[in-house]
Protein backbone atom coordinates (compact mmCIF):
# COMPACT_ATOMS: atom_id res chain seq x y z
CA UNK A 1 0.00 0.00 0.00
CA UNK A 2 3.10 2.23 1.08
CA UNK A 3 4.20 1.65 -2.48
CA UNK A 4 1.29 2.44 -4.23
CA UNK A 5 0.65 5.55 -2.42
CA UNK A 6 4.17 6.43 -3.38
CA UNK A 7 4.01 5.78 -7.14
CA UNK A 8 0.67 7.79 -6.81
CA UNK A 9 2.51 10.92 -5.18
CA UNK A 10 4.77 10.55 -8.04
CA UNK A 11 2.74 10.61 -10.36
CA UNK A 12 0.75 13.58 -9.30
CA UNK A 13 3.86 15.31 -8.63
CA UNK A 14 4.60 15.00 -12.32
CA UNK A 15 1.67 16.06 -13.56
CA UNK A 16 1.64 19.41 -11.41
CA UNK A 17 5.64 20.20 -12.90
CA UNK A 18 3.74 19.56 -16.39
CA UNK A 19 1.14 21.52 -15.76
CA UNK A 20 3.38 24.72 -14.22
CA UNK A 21 5.86 24.84 -17.33
CA UNK A 22 2.95 24.76 -19.29
CA UNK A 23 0.99 27.57 -17.99
CA UNK A 24 4.35 29.21 -17.55
CA UNK A 25 5.64 29.12 -21.16
CA UNK A 26 1.97 30.72 -21.87
CA UNK A 27 1.41 32.95 -19.47
CA UNK A 28 2.58 36.27 -18.88
CA UNK A 29 5.57 36.56 -16.33
CA UNK A 30 7.22 39.47 -15.21
CA UNK A 31 10.54 41.27 -16.32
CA UNK A 32 12.15 43.99 -13.56
CA UNK A 33 13.83 46.84 -15.47
CA UNK A 34 16.33 49.03 -13.47
CA UNK A 35 17.68 51.20 -15.79
CA UNK A 36 16.92 54.75 -17.49
CA UNK A 37 19.31 57.26 -19.27
CA UNK A 38 18.13 60.54 -20.77
CA UNK A 39 19.44 60.50 -24.69
CA UNK A 40 20.18 63.10 -26.89
CA UNK A 41 17.50 63.19 -29.49
CA UNK A 42 19.80 61.43 -32.40
CA UNK A 43 18.13 58.43 -30.70
CA UNK A 44 15.23 59.22 -32.37
CA UNK A 45 15.30 56.99 -35.40
CA UNK A 46 17.22 54.22 -34.81
CA UNK A 47 17.54 50.72 -36.14
CA UNK A 48 18.89 47.26 -35.13
CA UNK A 49 22.28 46.70 -36.18
CA UNK A 50 23.40 43.20 -35.14
CA UNK A 51 23.81 42.03 -31.45
CA UNK A 52 22.79 44.43 -28.84
CA UNK A 53 23.56 47.27 -31.22
CA UNK A 54 22.10 50.53 -33.25
CA UNK A 55 22.74 52.50 -35.50
CA UNK A 56 21.57 56.15 -35.59
CA UNK A 57 22.31 59.42 -37.73
CA UNK A 58 23.98 62.32 -35.77
CA UNK A 59 23.32 64.70 -38.33
CA UNK A 60 26.41 64.89 -39.36
CA UNK A 61 27.54 60.89 -40.04
CA UNK A 62 25.88 57.51 -39.43
CA UNK A 63 27.58 55.69 -36.40
CA UNK A 64 26.46 52.28 -34.25
CA UNK A 65 26.14 51.66 -30.79
CA UNK A 66 26.29 48.68 -28.71
CA UNK A 67 24.16 49.89 -25.76
CA UNK A 68 25.76 46.87 -23.40
CA UNK A 69 29.72 47.39 -23.87
CA UNK A 70 28.80 51.39 -24.66
CA UNK A 71 31.54 51.12 -27.87
CA UNK A 72 30.29 53.58 -30.76
CA UNK A 73 32.27 53.89 -33.73
CA UNK A 74 31.12 56.03 -37.05
CA UNK A 75 30.62 54.22 -40.43
CA UNK A 76 29.80 57.30 -42.47
CA UNK A 77 32.37 60.28 -43.38
CA UNK A 78 31.70 63.35 -40.98
CA UNK A 79 32.12 66.60 -43.58
CA UNK A 80 31.59 69.31 -41.04
CA UNK A 81 27.88 69.96 -42.69
CA UNK A 82 24.68 68.67 -41.17
CA UNK A 83 24.32 66.13 -44.05
CA UNK A 84 22.26 64.01 -42.21
CA UNK A 85 19.87 66.40 -39.98
CA UNK A 86 16.88 65.80 -41.45
CA UNK A 87 16.24 62.13 -41.41
CA UNK A 88 12.63 60.74 -40.03
CA UNK A 89 13.16 56.90 -41.02
CA UNK A 90 16.56 54.39 -41.12
CA UNK A 91 16.52 50.96 -41.65
CA UNK A 92 19.38 48.21 -42.00
CA UNK A 93 19.58 45.20 -44.13
CA UNK A 94 19.46 41.97 -42.88
CA UNK A 95 23.65 41.81 -43.60
CA UNK A 96 24.12 45.59 -41.70
CA UNK A 97 25.70 45.98 -45.23
CA UNK A 98 23.21 48.75 -46.68
CA UNK A 99 20.94 51.63 -44.86
CA UNK A 100 17.92 53.20 -46.28
CA UNK A 101 16.55 56.64 -44.61
CA UNK A 102 14.62 58.97 -45.87
CA UNK A 103 16.01 62.75 -45.77
CA UNK A 104 13.19 65.39 -45.62
CA UNK A 105 15.21 68.27 -46.81
CA UNK A 106 18.85 68.08 -48.36
CA UNK A 107 20.91 70.81 -46.96
CA UNK A 108 22.77 73.32 -49.86
CA UNK A 109 26.12 72.64 -50.24
CA UNK A 110 26.02 68.67 -48.73
CA UNK A 111 26.94 65.78 -50.79
CA UNK A 112 23.83 64.84 -50.90
CA UNK A 113 22.39 67.85 -51.81
CA UNK A 114 25.27 68.25 -54.96
CA UNK A 115 23.81 64.98 -56.40
CA UNK A 116 20.52 65.90 -56.48
CA UNK A 117 21.39 68.62 -58.45
CA UNK A 118 24.33 66.84 -60.91
CA UNK A 119 21.29 63.92 -61.66
CA UNK A 120 18.78 66.57 -62.12
CA UNK A 121 16.55 65.93 -59.40
CA UNK A 122 14.36 68.46 -57.66
CA UNK A 123 16.52 69.24 -54.24
CA UNK A 124 13.35 71.29 -52.46
CA UNK A 125 12.00 67.40 -52.21
CA UNK A 126 12.20 65.02 -49.70
CA UNK A 127 13.90 61.48 -51.30
CA UNK A 128 15.03 57.85 -50.43
CA UNK A 129 18.42 57.02 -49.97
CA UNK A 130 20.80 54.09 -49.67
CA UNK A 131 23.81 53.98 -48.08
CA UNK A 132 26.15 51.46 -48.80
CA UNK A 133 28.40 50.42 -45.65
CA UNK A 134 31.33 49.03 -47.15
CA UNK A 135 32.01 51.45 -49.80
CA UNK A 136 30.80 54.49 -47.86
CA UNK A 137 28.43 55.75 -51.21
CA UNK A 138 25.22 57.24 -51.21
CA UNK A 139 22.61 56.57 -53.68
CA UNK A 140 18.82 58.25 -54.68
CA UNK A 141 15.99 55.99 -55.61
CA UNK A 142 15.49 58.45 -58.03
CA UNK A 143 11.84 58.22 -58.12
CA UNK A 144 8.83 60.17 -56.08
CA UNK A 145 8.67 56.84 -53.71
CA UNK A 146 5.78 57.77 -50.69
CA UNK A 147 7.13 54.48 -48.13
CA UNK A 148 10.13 52.63 -48.51
CA UNK A 149 11.59 49.25 -46.90
CA UNK A 150 14.57 47.10 -46.96
CA UNK A 151 13.83 43.54 -47.45
CA UNK A 152 17.11 41.27 -47.69
CA UNK A 153 18.66 41.82 -50.88
CA UNK A 154 15.57 44.56 -52.08
CA UNK A 155 14.02 47.77 -51.10
CA UNK A 156 10.26 47.50 -51.88
CA UNK A 157 9.16 51.21 -52.32
CA UNK A 158 5.57 52.47 -52.70
CA UNK A 159 5.08 54.70 -55.48
CA UNK A 160 2.43 57.81 -56.99
CA UNK A 161 1.87 57.35 -60.51
CA UNK A 162 -0.97 59.31 -62.92
CA UNK A 163 -2.69 55.76 -62.90
CA UNK A 164 -2.94 55.35 -59.43
CA UNK A 165 -0.05 53.56 -57.20
CA UNK A 166 2.44 50.88 -57.05
CA UNK A 167 5.20 49.03 -55.46
CA UNK A 168 7.78 49.06 -57.23
CA UNK A 169 11.09 46.62 -55.81
CA UNK A 170 14.64 47.43 -56.59
CA UNK A 171 18.23 46.00 -56.00
CA UNK A 172 19.34 47.27 -53.21
CA UNK A 173 22.58 47.49 -54.37
CA UNK A 174 22.15 48.46 -57.73
CA UNK A 175 19.16 50.04 -57.52
CA UNK A 176 17.83 48.57 -61.05
CA UNK A 177 14.36 47.55 -61.11
CA UNK A 178 12.92 44.06 -60.23
CA UNK A 179 9.53 44.28 -60.13
CA UNK A 180 6.39 46.31 -59.83
CA UNK A 181 2.65 45.61 -59.76
CA UNK A 182 -0.42 47.79 -59.41
CA UNK A 183 -2.41 47.86 -56.13
CA UNK A 184 -5.28 49.61 -54.53
CA UNK A 185 -4.68 53.11 -52.94
CA UNK A 186 -2.73 51.96 -49.51
CA UNK A 187 -1.18 53.80 -46.36
CA UNK A 188 1.48 50.73 -45.82
CA UNK A 189 2.70 47.70 -47.19
CA UNK A 190 4.68 44.32 -46.05
CA UNK A 191 6.23 41.73 -48.08
CA UNK A 192 4.66 38.56 -47.41
CA UNK A 193 5.55 34.63 -48.10
CA UNK A 194 3.46 35.19 -51.30
CA UNK A 195 3.39 38.77 -52.14
CA UNK A 196 2.28 41.58 -50.25
CA UNK A 197 0.12 42.49 -47.27
CA UNK A 198 -1.51 45.85 -47.77
CA UNK A 199 -2.67 48.22 -45.19
CA UNK A 200 -5.30 50.80 -46.61
CA UNK A 201 -6.71 54.40 -45.57
CA UNK A 202 -9.69 53.14 -44.24
CA UNK A 203 -7.95 50.30 -42.06
CA UNK A 204 -8.55 47.80 -44.07
CA UNK A 205 -6.04 45.15 -44.67
CA UNK A 206 -5.76 42.80 -48.14
CA UNK A 207 -3.10 40.25 -49.34
CA UNK A 208 -2.38 40.20 -53.13
CA UNK A 209 0.76 38.73 -54.84
CA UNK A 210 -0.39 40.73 -58.07
CA UNK A 211 -1.94 44.01 -57.50
CA UNK A 212 -5.85 42.16 -57.58
CA UNK A 213 -6.92 41.60 -54.21
CA UNK A 214 -7.27 38.32 -53.51
CA UNK A 215 -8.10 37.83 -49.66
CA UNK A 216 -9.23 40.50 -47.60
CA UNK A 217 -7.95 39.42 -43.87
CA UNK A 218 -9.40 42.42 -42.12
CA UNK A 219 -11.44 45.67 -42.03
CA UNK A 220 -10.71 47.37 -38.99
CA UNK A 221 -6.50 46.63 -38.17
CA UNK A 222 -3.79 48.50 -38.26
CA UNK A 223 -0.78 46.33 -39.23
CA UNK A 224 2.32 46.51 -37.39
CA UNK A 225 4.41 44.22 -39.07
CA UNK A 226 5.02 40.42 -40.48
CA UNK A 227 6.83 37.71 -39.19
CA UNK A 228 10.42 37.12 -40.51
CA UNK A 229 9.09 34.02 -42.65
CA UNK A 230 5.84 35.98 -43.89
CA UNK A 231 3.75 33.19 -42.68
CA UNK A 232 2.00 35.81 -40.25
CA UNK A 233 1.02 39.34 -39.65
CA UNK A 234 0.37 41.30 -36.79
CA UNK A 235 -1.40 44.33 -35.29
CA UNK A 236 -4.37 45.81 -33.57
CA UNK A 237 -8.00 45.78 -33.84
CA UNK A 238 -10.17 48.21 -32.93
CA UNK A 239 -13.76 47.24 -32.56
CA UNK A 240 -16.39 47.73 -29.56
CA UNK A 241 -14.35 50.24 -27.60
CA UNK A 242 -11.53 47.83 -26.61
CA UNK A 243 -8.54 47.41 -28.76
CA UNK A 244 -7.23 43.86 -29.23
CA UNK A 245 -3.13 43.07 -30.69
CA UNK A 246 -4.01 39.74 -32.91
CA UNK A 247 -1.85 37.64 -35.18
CA UNK A 248 -3.18 36.73 -38.36
CA UNK A 249 -2.49 33.28 -40.12
CA UNK A 250 -1.65 34.58 -44.02
CA UNK A 251 -2.06 30.95 -44.94
CA UNK A 252 -5.56 30.53 -44.16
CA UNK A 253 -6.58 34.49 -42.86
CA UNK A 254 -7.49 33.04 -39.28
CA UNK A 255 -7.29 35.58 -36.63
CA UNK A 256 -5.84 35.28 -32.97
CA UNK A 257 -6.07 37.39 -30.11
CA UNK A 258 -2.47 37.84 -28.22
CA UNK A 259 -3.75 40.34 -25.97
CA UNK A 260 -6.32 42.50 -24.89
CA UNK A 261 -6.97 46.26 -23.66
CA UNK A 262 -4.03 47.40 -25.73
CA UNK A 263 -2.97 51.17 -25.78
CA UNK A 264 -1.72 52.39 -29.12
CA UNK A 265 0.18 50.45 -31.50
CA UNK A 266 2.92 47.49 -31.26
CA UNK A 267 4.56 50.05 -33.74
CA UNK A 268 7.81 47.86 -33.10
CA UNK A 269 8.37 44.12 -34.80
CA UNK A 270 11.52 42.23 -34.37
CA UNK A 271 12.16 39.01 -35.51
CA UNK A 272 10.66 37.12 -32.84
CA UNK A 273 9.62 39.71 -30.88
CA UNK A 274 6.42 42.39 -30.08
CA UNK A 275 6.39 45.32 -27.88
CA UNK A 276 3.01 47.03 -26.77
CA UNK A 277 1.51 49.11 -24.15
CA UNK A 278 -1.14 47.98 -21.98
CA UNK A 279 -4.23 49.99 -20.21
CA UNK A 280 -4.58 48.26 -16.46
CA UNK A 281 -2.19 46.05 -16.18
CA UNK A 282 -2.25 46.46 -12.37
CA UNK A 283 1.86 46.77 -12.69
CA UNK A 284 3.04 49.49 -10.04
CA UNK A 285 5.02 52.59 -11.30
CA UNK A 286 3.88 54.48 -14.87
CA UNK A 287 4.99 52.39 -17.30
CA UNK A 288 2.81 49.75 -18.92
CA UNK A 289 5.13 47.94 -21.37
CA UNK A 290 4.94 44.43 -22.58
CA UNK A 291 6.84 41.81 -24.86
CA UNK A 292 5.48 39.49 -26.76
CA UNK A 293 7.39 36.49 -27.55
CA UNK A 294 6.43 34.44 -30.80
CA UNK A 295 8.05 32.12 -30.85
CA UNK A 296 7.34 30.65 -27.67
CA UNK A 297 3.85 33.06 -27.46
CA UNK A 298 5.36 33.94 -23.93
CA UNK A 299 4.38 37.42 -22.44
CA UNK A 300 6.40 39.66 -20.32
CA UNK A 301 5.24 42.23 -18.33
CA UNK A 302 8.01 44.90 -17.82
CA UNK A 303 7.90 46.47 -14.25
CA UNK A 304 9.98 49.41 -13.19
CA UNK A 305 12.21 49.62 -9.97
CA UNK A 306 13.89 52.67 -10.47
CA UNK A 307 12.20 55.84 -8.73
CA UNK A 308 10.76 58.84 -10.44
CA UNK A 309 11.78 62.31 -9.37
CA UNK A 310 9.14 64.28 -7.45
CA UNK A 311 6.80 60.83 -7.30
CA UNK A 312 5.31 62.17 -10.43
CA UNK A 313 4.54 59.33 -12.94
CA UNK A 314 5.53 59.85 -16.26
CA UNK A 315 3.89 58.34 -18.99
CA UNK A 316 6.34 56.92 -21.95
CA UNK A 317 6.03 55.77 -25.26
CA UNK A 318 8.41 53.25 -27.29
CA UNK A 319 9.76 53.83 -30.21
CA UNK A 320 12.31 51.29 -30.74
CA UNK A 321 12.14 47.50 -29.69
CA UNK A 322 16.40 46.74 -29.16
CA UNK A 323 16.29 43.69 -27.09
CA UNK A 324 14.28 41.39 -25.08
CA UNK A 325 15.38 44.01 -21.92
CA UNK A 326 15.97 47.31 -23.93
CA UNK A 327 14.10 49.98 -25.55
CA UNK A 328 13.97 53.52 -27.03
CA UNK A 329 11.23 55.49 -25.54
CA UNK A 330 9.91 59.27 -25.39
CA UNK A 331 8.22 61.10 -22.44
CA UNK A 332 5.34 62.88 -22.89
CA UNK A 333 7.90 66.10 -23.12
CA UNK A 334 9.39 64.50 -26.28
CA UNK A 335 12.75 63.76 -24.05
CA UNK A 336 14.46 60.53 -25.42
CA UNK A 337 15.02 57.75 -22.83
CA UNK A 338 17.00 54.52 -23.43
CA UNK A 339 15.51 52.25 -20.67
CA UNK A 340 16.33 48.06 -20.38
CA UNK A 341 18.64 46.45 -18.12
CA UNK A 342 22.34 45.91 -18.27
CA UNK A 343 22.68 48.77 -20.36
CA UNK A 344 26.09 50.73 -20.49
CA UNK A 345 26.04 54.21 -18.48
CA UNK A 346 25.51 57.70 -20.64
CA UNK A 347 26.62 60.57 -18.98
CA UNK A 348 23.50 63.36 -19.25
CA UNK A 349 24.64 66.71 -20.50
CA UNK A 350 23.52 69.79 -17.88
CA UNK A 351 21.39 72.21 -19.18
CA UNK A 352 24.17 75.25 -18.29
CA UNK A 353 27.23 73.08 -20.05
CA UNK A 354 29.43 75.53 -21.66
CA UNK A 355 33.26 75.52 -22.64
CA UNK A 356 36.21 77.75 -24.46
CA UNK A 357 38.87 75.68 -26.20
CA UNK A 358 42.22 77.86 -27.52
CA UNK A 359 43.42 76.53 -30.68
CA UNK A 360 46.34 78.30 -32.55
CA UNK A 361 45.42 81.87 -30.35
CA UNK A 362 42.06 81.32 -31.32
CA UNK A 363 38.86 81.24 -29.21
CA UNK A 364 36.03 78.43 -29.51
CA UNK A 365 33.56 78.92 -27.70
CA UNK A 366 30.96 75.42 -27.20
CA UNK A 367 27.58 75.81 -26.05
CA UNK A 368 25.01 73.04 -25.38
CA UNK A 369 21.09 73.22 -25.60
CA UNK A 370 19.41 71.00 -23.72
CA UNK A 371 16.09 71.36 -25.31
CA UNK A 372 17.49 70.65 -29.10
CA UNK A 373 20.00 68.46 -27.57
CA UNK A 374 22.76 69.44 -29.53
CA UNK A 375 25.99 71.07 -28.76
CA UNK A 376 27.17 74.65 -31.18
CA UNK A 377 30.14 75.73 -31.87
CA UNK A 378 31.79 78.57 -34.33
CA UNK A 379 34.75 77.77 -36.15
CA UNK A 380 37.18 79.99 -38.20
CA UNK A 381 36.90 78.69 -41.81
CA UNK A 382 40.74 79.24 -41.93
CA UNK A 383 41.53 76.06 -39.79
CA UNK A 384 37.96 74.61 -39.27
CA UNK A 385 39.59 71.43 -39.53
CA UNK A 386 41.81 71.71 -36.40
CA UNK A 387 39.08 73.49 -34.68
CA UNK A 388 36.60 70.52 -35.29
CA UNK A 389 38.95 68.19 -33.89
CA UNK A 390 39.39 70.05 -30.83
CA UNK A 391 35.91 70.56 -29.99
CA UNK A 392 35.46 66.58 -30.16
CA UNK A 393 38.62 66.05 -27.90
CA UNK A 394 37.19 68.51 -25.35
CA UNK A 395 33.57 66.84 -25.82
CA UNK A 396 34.99 63.25 -24.85
CA UNK A 397 37.02 64.74 -22.46
CA UNK A 398 34.16 66.21 -20.50
CA UNK A 399 32.79 62.67 -21.09
CA UNK A 400 29.87 63.43 -23.61
CA UNK A 401 31.09 61.28 -26.78
CA UNK A 402 30.50 63.31 -29.78
CA UNK A 403 29.13 60.02 -32.00
CA UNK A 404 26.18 61.10 -29.56
CA UNK A 405 25.21 64.15 -30.33
CA UNK A 406 23.99 66.57 -32.95
CA UNK A 407 27.27 69.01 -33.13
CA UNK A 408 26.42 71.88 -35.19
CA UNK A 409 29.17 73.97 -36.42
CA UNK A 410 28.98 77.25 -38.32
CA UNK A 411 32.33 78.78 -39.75
CA UNK A 412 33.27 82.40 -39.92
CA UNK A 413 36.55 84.48 -41.12
CA UNK A 414 38.44 86.02 -38.54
Amino acid sequence: MRNNLGKIFIIVLAVLVVVALVFSSKGASSLSITQKYLVPNTFNDVAPYGQNTIVFSNGRSFAKYNFISGQVSQISPDNLLPELNNIDSLSASANDQYLLFHDEASVSGTPLYNTLVQQGLNVNQDWWWIYNVSTKTFSVIPHTVLLAKIDGNQVDTLVSTNNGEEIVSYSVSSLAQDSSIPIINGSNFFRAANGFLLQTTDNEAFLTSTGVVNNLLSKSIIVDGVSADGQSAYGVINSGGSSRLVKINLQNSSIKTLASNVEGQAEVLLPNLLLYNTAGSGQTGPLAFNTYNLASSKKQLWGFSYSVSGGNSISFTPTALLGETATIAQDSSSKVYLIGNGLAPIKSVPANYKSTINVSGNSVNVSYSSVQTTFEAVLNSGQATAEQAAVYTQLNHDGYNPLFYNVQFSTTSQ
